[in-house]
């Protein structure tokens, strides 16, 4: 699998990727430095404690890891969730709303973790 390869598994964009930092090996070095990110994981384990405002943090914190590593997918569904538990919004989102936009950050968060993984390994 290319790097290119596994950018497009993962609903990543490689090709902003490479014009803004115009170095592969940069951005393996940065791909496989995400594995080591605790942002999603922490926002998982505060979310089962309904701690919403660490929940916040951690999402907004995965919104710009993932933004700045053109990993389109994670930061989108990661913007719905910081989006969800702005804590300025109007209107508070009710929990079962905020699990309905966790679960699919957490399936593709848990699918990219093993692509990169698989990547690094091969």
């Amino acid at each position: 699998m290319t790097l290119e390869e596994l950018y497009r598994g993962i609903g990543g964009d490689y090709d902003s990727a490479i014009a803004y930092l115009r170095s592969p090996a940069l951005i393996q070095r940065l791909v496989t430095k995400y594995l080591d990110d605790t942002s999603l994981p922490r926002l998982f384990a505060s979310w089962a404690e309904r701690d919403r405002q660490e929940s916040f943090k951690a999402a907004h914190e995965a919104k710009g890891v993932c933004s700045n590593l053109f990993l389109t997918n994670l930061a989108s569904l990661s913007s719905q969730v910081t989006e969800a538990l702005r804590p300025t919004n109007d209107l508070t989102t009710p929990d079962d709303e905020v699990s309905a936009l966790i679960a699919p950050l957490q399936e593709a968060y848990e699918q990219a973790i093993a692509a990169i993984r698989a990547y690094v390994a091969k």
